[in-house]
């Protein structure tokens, strides 16, 4: 039965780390439609977090764990800064660039 139970895991990851990436790629075009003239900075901020809060769940269900621990130096704790960060880079990149224009 361990592995109907690891068939099992592994869809429940895929399907919700598929669902947390649609949400985020949702959460970028919210973002760029959030610098239209009358929308409050609240909605910057929060489809920013909210992007990046998916985003990083997704990368963390779709990435296999070793022991079920995340340390900062081990492989899958470097991919979840790095994407975190890259994340976060491109909304910053986005957001200067539109209050630039």
């Amino acid at each position: 039965m361990k592995t109907l139970t690891d068939t099992l895991e592994l869809v429940f990851r895929l399907i919700s780390g598929m669902v947390l990436f649609g949400v985020s790629a949702f959460c970028v075009f919210g973002f760029l439609a959030s610098f239209e003239p009358g929308i409050g900075v609240m909605w910057k901020v929060g489809y920013g977090v909210l992007g990046w809060l998916c985003l990083t769940g997704a990368i963390r269900l779709l990435v296999r764990r070793r022991n079920n621990t995340v340390t900062p130096g081990s492989r899958t704790g470097k991919i979840l800064v790095a994407g975190a960060g890259l994340y976060f880079l491109a909304v910053l990149l986005l957001f200067l660039y539109a209050t630039l224009r």
